[in-house]
């Protein structure tokens, strides 16, 4: 069974030179603070807004990394759908041709990057079978998002051997090797969230979280961040329960296969799947607020959300309170949902950002410069009441 919570591609606008990069940056850049983006100068493009949300400012530019000729970076996401991972390979792309420029390495000698995934965020093995086909081109640098913590440890060991550095970016791990992490402030934007939502609640109710990949760091991070918020600053709201969305798949799927082998089978064959949507919604009947870790897990609750009008409206019921839901990211399924109100607010993140600074991040750890160990690459709180903005409007994709 294939729940249906995956979506199509949506790109955005083109890139920066680099030379606007050098020339200009400096004066455009204005102080980072926490997650959030500080008031900038008017005139900027929507992708040097991007890389001003880097909090740390050596990741946003390419200067002093002075690759060899025909040097190749490998580039791994959990996806290839999504704008999202659209904004990675943007950004990767524009650091390319940053060092590209700036080196001036033309033709053959041009720095190169790929960038592979596996078909589905939570494929493990095929983002393995990846890593394994990219190590045995012994690339001058990896940048990986790891699509389960304990999954690579093998291929990174051997990676160390062949002196190959490995960053992570997106979600990472407790990996002792990596050169550095790219990423939101996972942490700090799942308790911002959590702020949010409670005021929306009017610091009462029960919450669902959704988290739909159960492996990825970078989502149970924001699942334990944000039952933590609520537990200790919200205490008036209570967390009903999390809903892997991954392992309740797997269930379902081993479900079916169990029931195709039975030998009682009903004789025409059919045997009764399993609705998850229906399954949650008898399972936490008076939820009054959910939180989606990720965009495929938004997803899934819309579907959740339409369900639950769908039963409210059958039984005659009102709802003494609107549905307050909020989620990650900037798909254009989300906006839309933001915009009619259906979702309450939305933690977008900056993965332009993120690709530009797993180029930079990589190509500095190849040449033994040393990183950060981690770099926060920033997010912003979009509501229907500020979507609108000049400020909002540079960094969604």
């Amino acid at each position: 069974m294939q729940m249906n919570y995956r979506k199509k591609t949506y790109r955005s606008a083109a890139a920066i030179t680099v030379a606007a990069m050098i020339l200009g940056g400096c004066a455009a850049r204005e102080e980072y603070t926490g997650g959030h983006v500080t008031e900038e100068a008017p005139q900027i493009s929507a992708e040097q807004a991007k890389l001003n949300m880097i909090q740390t400012s050596a990741y946003n530019n390419v200067n002093g990394l002075n690759l060899e000729q025909d040097s190749y970076i490998s580039i791994l996401g959990r996806s290839g759908e999504g704008a999202y991972w659209d904004q990675i390979r943007e950004g990767m792309d524009q650091a390319v041709e940053d060092l590209n420029t700036l080196l001036g390495y033309e033709g053959g000698d041009k720095i190169r990057a790929t960038y592979n995934a596996p078909d589905r965020e939570d494929n493990v093995d095929d983002q393995v079978s990846i890593l394994d086909e990219e190590l045995d081109r012994y690339p001058l640098a990896v940048g990986i998002a790891i699509a389960d913590v304990s999954a690579c440890e093998v291929q990174f060991d051997l990676a160390a051997e062949n002196g190959i550095p490995v960053v992570a970016f997106d979600s990472g791990s407790d990996y002792q090797g990596l050169m550095a992490t790219v990423q939101t402030d996972n942490d700090g934007s799942a308790r911002e969230a959590a702020d949010h939502m409670a005021e929306q609640m009017g610091e009462t109710g029960q919450v669902l979280i959704l988290v739909d990949n159960s492996k990825a760091k970078a989502q149970t991070t924001r699942e334990s961040a944000f039952r933590d918020q609520m537990a200790t600053g919200h205490t008036g709201i209570t967390v009903a329960g999390t809903c892997y969305l991954d392992q309740m798949e797997e269930a379902a799927e081993a479900a079916e296969e169990a029931a195709d082998t039975e030998e009682t089978a009903a004789a025409d064959g059919e045997t009764e799947e399993l609705d998850p949507v229906q399954e949650i919604l008898s399972q936490y009947p008076d939820v009054t607020g959910i939180f989606a870790v990720s965009s495929n897990a938004v997803s899934f609750g819309l579907e959740l959300t339409e369900a639950m009008a769908d039963a409210s409206e059958e039984t005659g019921a009102e709802a003494e309170n609107q549905l307050v839901f909020v989620g990650y990211d900037a798909e254009e399924e989300e906006i839309e949902a933001l915009s009619e109100g259906t979702i309450s607010g939305l933690i977008v993140q900056n993965p332009y950002g993120m690709g530009y600074a797993t180029v930079v991040a990589a190509a500095r750890a190849a040449l033994g410069q040393g990183n950060e160990a981690v770099v926060n690459t920033g997010y912003q709180w979009v509501t229907a009441e500020n979507l609108e903005t000049e400020e909002i409007q540079r960094i969604l994709y």
